[in-house]
């Protein structure tokens, strides 16, 4: 992209979103040393400018493809614009965390919706794209098409990521904001995969001997999982500890841990329910720790009963 034309978009994206603090992304060259007087030729440093601090997030190899978070903005933009089907599309505030390294950009089609039958009620489903960047090494490029939980017509209550196309920022997967446009437009002509998803889940009764070895490896503090445990979900008032018992117990090395018994079954449909409430709409003192534990925690639900 030539710098004009990159100037223009982040002008562009930068007005339509005027109360995000944008990070600025350079690549500057590498050097080591006592006194830094040795060039490192095969790689550069990646520097991100965010609220007044300068930070070197990365030092990538040369064809590394930066991919910055405007561009990433300003093409889901023109996707979602260009998609009629879905409805009007509505645009999120962009997430900028992890000291500008990172953006999380959600479109929302509130115009359409799907109805099915689940657990013996009618849910009802929005759909949303989600795209996300990280310029520090630490993850791939990704976009997705989401699914958002519209309960008692009081607004969105969780979302799961599903449909997911990532690309790295360099190999043979060199990253654009085109590639990854065209994998979600190719992704989300149909949902009945994923509404099928979530009829096989509500289908899934838990056990003790199925939950406890997921509840102890699933990946949050357990503040986090008491807190999951007891939210009312919106809607039903459902609580998981309505169902689960939490006993501790000394192992056969004499330490404490938690045990959890199953009183009466539940599903998986409910634990993820849980979870993406807490998680999308929970009070958190970063959009950093919020934002990537709704990641991680939705994976690692999908790896299991997928």
């Amino acid at each position: 992209m030539e710098h004009a034309e990159l100037q223009e978009i982040k002008a562009e994206v930068r007005e339509m979103f005027p109360d995000v603090e944008w990070p600025e992304i350079t690549r500057q060259p590498l050097w080591y040393g006592m006194s830094a007087e040795t060039l490192v030729s095969e790689k550069t440093a990646l520097v991100c400018n965010y609220k007044g601090k300068e930070t070197m997030v990365y030092t990538p190899s040369n064809n590394y493809s930066v991919l910055y978070p405007e561009v990433l903005v300003h093409k889901m933009v023109a996707l979602a614009k260009n998609s009629p089907q879905f409805g009007q599309p509505e645009f999120l505030r962009p997430k900028i965390y992890a000291d500008g390294a990172k953006i999380l950009f959600t479109v929302k089609f509130p115009e359409y919706a799907e109805k099915v039958r689940i657990a013996g009620r009618e849910e009802k489903y929005n759909r949303a794209w989600r795209a996300g960047n990280s310029c520090d090494g630490t993850r791939a490029a990704w976009v997705a098409d989401w699914l958002y939980r519209f309960i008692c017509g009081n607004g969105m209550v969780s979302g799961r990521r599903e449909i997911e196309f990532t690309a790295r920022h360099s190999g043979e997967e060199i990253i654009s904001a085109e590639n990854l446009m065209a994998a979600l437009q190719e992704r989300t002509e149909d949902i009945s995969e994923l509404l099928g998803l979530y009829k096989k889940w509500a289908s899934i009764e838990l056990t003790g001997d199925d939950f406890n070895p997921f509840w102890n490896e699933f990946p949050v503090a357990e503040k986090h999982k008491q807190e999951i445990l007891a939210l009312p979900q919106t809607g039903t008032g459902i609580k998981l500890s309505d169902f689960i018992e939490t006993n501790e117990v000394e192992n056969a090395e004499g330490k404490k841990e938690l045990v959890y018994a199953v009183r009466k079954p539940f599903t998986v449909f409910d634990l993820s329910n849980s979870v993406s409430q807490y998680f999308e709409h929970g009070k958190f003192n970063s959009d950093a720790f919020q934002i990537e534990n709704q990641l991680r925690t939705q994976k690692a639900i999908m790896r299991r009963w997928n």
